[in-house]
C-alpha cells in the first residue's frame, strides 16, 4: 500500500526555505527527479542530472512532489519570479498515471503559489499530448498561444496560461 507524503523543497523571494528538507531520499534531490522525469518522458530528450541541480540552487525554484517510502512518484517543477510561476515539468511515474496524482498535486502547487503571491501560472505542452491539455484545462488553464517548432524534434507547443 502507497502511503505518500507531500513533499516541498522551495527556494523563493530571494532567500532559502525548506519546508521539509527531503533527506529520505538517498539520491540528490535532482537525482532522483530525473528518474522520474526518465520515466515519465521517455520519448523526449529530459533535463540532466546536472541542469536539474542546477535550477534548485536558483532562488526562484520550486518543486512540489510526492513521495513514497523515500521514493518520488510525482513532481511539479516550477519557477516563480515577480507574482508569475512556470510549469516547466509535471511527472507521475508511468505506475502512479491516470490515477488523479497530477492533478492532485498540481492543483495543492497552485494552491501555495498562490498563498505566496502568484498571480499567473504559464506553461508549455506538446501539441499532441492531449490528456496533459485536458488536465490543465480541468484546472482552470486557458489555452493563449502556439510555438511553432518549439520542441528539439520539432513539435508544436501550446502555450497555457491560469490566472489566478
Amino acid at each position: 500500500m502507497i502511503t505518500m507524503n507531500m513533499l516541498i523543497y522551495w527556494l523563493g523571494a530571494g532567500r532559502r526555505a525548506r519546508i521539509r528538507m527531503i533527506k529520505c531520499l538517498e539520491a540528490g534531490l535532482g537525482e532522483a527527479m530525473w528518474v522520474v522525469l526518465d520515466a515519465a518522458y521517455p520519448q523526449a530528450p529530459t533535463w540532466t542530472v546536472d541542469a536539474l541541480d542546477h535550477f534548485l540552487s536558483r532562488p526562484h525554484a520550486q518543486v512540489f512532489a510526492y513521495e513514497d517510502q523515500g521514493n518520488l512518484l510525482a513532481l511539479a517543477q516550477i519557477q516563480v519570479l515577480a507574482g508569475e510561476a512556470e510549469l516547466l515539468n509535471l511527472a507521475v511515474l508511468p505506475a502512479h498515471q491516470r490515477q488523479g496524482l497530477g492533478q492532485k498535486l498540481l492543483s495543492e502547487a497552485i494552491d501555495q503559489l498562490k498563498s505566496q503571491g502568484m498571480e499567473r501560472m504559464f506553461l508549455e505542452v506538446r501539441a499532441t499530448n492531449l490528456p496533459a491539455q485536458t488536465l490543465y484545462r480541468k484546472l482552470g488553464f486557458e489555452r493563449l498561444a502556439i510555438r511553432q517548432n518549439y520542441y528539439q524534434d520539432g513539435e508544436d507547443a501550446w502555450i497555457y496560461c491560469l490566472q489566478v
